[in-house]
C-alpha cells in the first residue's frame, strides 16, 4: 500500500518514521529553548546582583570626593578682561 506525493512513492512506514522524527525533533528544540531562556534568566540575575553589589560597595566608599587641587586657596584673584 503505497501513496503517491508529487510524483514520488512513499511507503507508510516512511510517514510513520518521520512523524516521530517530527515529534523528536519538536520535544528537543522546545527542551533546548526553555535552557537557553533559563540559562539567560539565571545570568540576568547573576549580573543584577553582581552590579547591586558593586553599587552598595561604591556608595559606601567614605573616601572624599573632593579633589586635592580644589581645597587650596587662590592666591591671585581673577582677572576680567573687558
Amino acid at each position: 500500500m503505497e501513496s503517491k506525493l508529487k510524483a514520488k512513492k512513499t511507503a507508510p512506514i516512511n510517514t510513520i518514521i518521520n512523524f516521530f522524527a517530527f515529534q523528536y525533533d519538536l520535544v528537543y528544540y522546545c527542551l533546548k529553548v526553555s535552557v537557553d531562556f533559563f540559562a539567560y534568566q539565571y545570568d540576568l540575575v547573576e549580573n543584577f546582583i553582581k552590579f547591586l553589589l558593586e553599587y552598595v560597595e561604591w556608595i559606601s566608599d567614605i573616601r572624599s570626593i573632593k579633589s586635592p587641587a580644589f581645597v587650596k586657596l587662590v592666591e591671585e584673584p581673577i582677572q576680567i578682561h573687558k
